[in-house]
C-alpha cells in the first residue's frame, strides 16, 4: 500500500459508520477558544488589516472612473461605450497601484513559518533583489481580466440605468393620460 493510498483509506465520509468512532472535530466556538487561549485575542483579526488595505483598489477604480467622468460630461454626454473605456481606465490604474501589495500578501502566504516577514521588510527585499519588475510579475494576466471584467460592468451600469429612466419616463408618462 502507497502513502498515496493510506493516506485516503483514512478519510472517513460523512455517513460512514466509521465516523462515529473517529475523534470528532472541535465546534466553531471550541476552535475560536483554543485560539484566544493558545495565540491570544489579537490573533483573531491576523488579516484583517492586510484585508482592508485591499479595499482601496475599488475606492480608486470607481474614483478615477467617476472623476473621468465628470470631466467627460462637461463635454458631452457619456455614452455606455464611454464608460467602458473609462471603466477600464479605472481599474487598470487601480490595479497598477495595488498590485505591488498583492505580490508582497501572496509571497507572505506562501512563506515558510520561519521566514515571515513585516510587509514593509518584505516590499524592501523584493525591491531590492528583483527590482520593481519583482513586484508586477505575473500582473499581465491579471490586470487583464480585472480590466475588461471592469469595463464591462461600468457600460452595463451605464445602459441598464439609461434604460431604467427610460422606462420610468414610460410609466410616468401612461399615468399622466
Amino acid at each position: 500500500m502507497t502513502a498515496r493510498s493510506r493516506e485516503t483509506s483514512s478519510i472517513v465520509l460523512p455517513g460512514n459508520p466509521e465516523a462515529s468512532s473517529k475523534k470528532k472535530q472541535p465546534s466553531t466556538i471550541g476552535t475560536l477558544m483554543s485560539i484566544v487561549r493558545e495565540e491570544g485575542f489579537w490573533r483573531l483579526f491576523a488579516g484583517v488589516l492586510p484585508a482592508l488595505v485591499l479595499v482601496i483598489n475599488p475606492i480608486l477604480q470607481y474614483t478615477i472612473f467617476e472623476q473621468l467622468k465628470n470631466a467627460l460630461e462637461k463635454r458631452r454626454r457619456v455614452m455606455p461605450r464611454d464608460s467602458f473605456y473609462l471603466g477600464a481606465i479605472g481599474k487598470l490604474l487601480a490595479t497598477s497601484i495595488t498590485y505591488p501589495y498583492i505580490t508582497v500578501k501572496s509571497r507572505a502566504h506562501v512563506a515558510k513559518s520561519g521566514e515571515k516577514q513585516g510587509m514593509m521588510e518584505s516590499f524592501s527585499k523584493i525591491l531590492k533583489e528583483e527590482g520593481w519588475s519583482g513586484l508586477y510579475g505575473g500582473i499581465g494576466p491579471k490586470v487583464t481580466q480585472s480590466v475588461i471584467t471592469a469595463a464591462f460592468l461600468f457600460a452595463f451600469k451605464d445602459a441598464l440605468y439609461a434604460q431604467t429612466i427610460k422606462a420610468r419616463r414610460a410609466i410616468a408618462a401612461r399615468k399622466l393620460m
